[in-house]
């Protein structure tokens, strides 16, 4: 039996008993089945999520592989701060201010040089 079941079982047995509703013990007894019943609920209810989330990450166990496939194809550092155009064939680069105080670098699709001029740059710009 279920613990729906056995919950909804006690409930009915309480209520056959047919006990002074006045009394303090009665009322007790009454909002602790109310409890189980809604705790019962709540349980359902969970696990009827935990069994969706299951089915969701069984579906999607290679998710770690599609994650990498888009980080490839984003081809996103990290620990860039900045990102730059290519002027000659469009690519992006992602690079961290280490790399601009640097002066210059290859682009990493056609290897024209791209430099940096930090001189019209104010100190909260940086």
């Amino acid at each position: 039996m279920t613990l729906a079941r056995r919950a909804a079982h006690l409930q009915g047995l309480f209520e056959g008993m047919q006990l002074d509703e006045t009394k303090k013990e009665t009322k007790i007894i009454g909002e602790m089945l109310d409890i189980l019943a809604e705790t019962t609920e709540e349980l359902q209810r969970l696990s009827n999520e935990n069994a969706a989330l299951r089915q969701l990450i069984s579906n999607n166990n290679d998710i770690d592989d599609v994650l990498d496939e888009l980080e490839e194809d984003v081809d996103i550092d990290d620990g860039a701060d900045y990102q730059i155009i290519c002027p000659t064939c469009g690519e992006i680069m992602y690079i961290d201010y280490a790399t601009i105080e640097l002066g210059s670098i290859n682009c990493k699709n056609c290897g024209e040089l791209l430099e940096f001029d930090l001189s019209d740059l104010e100190e909260e710009d940086i």
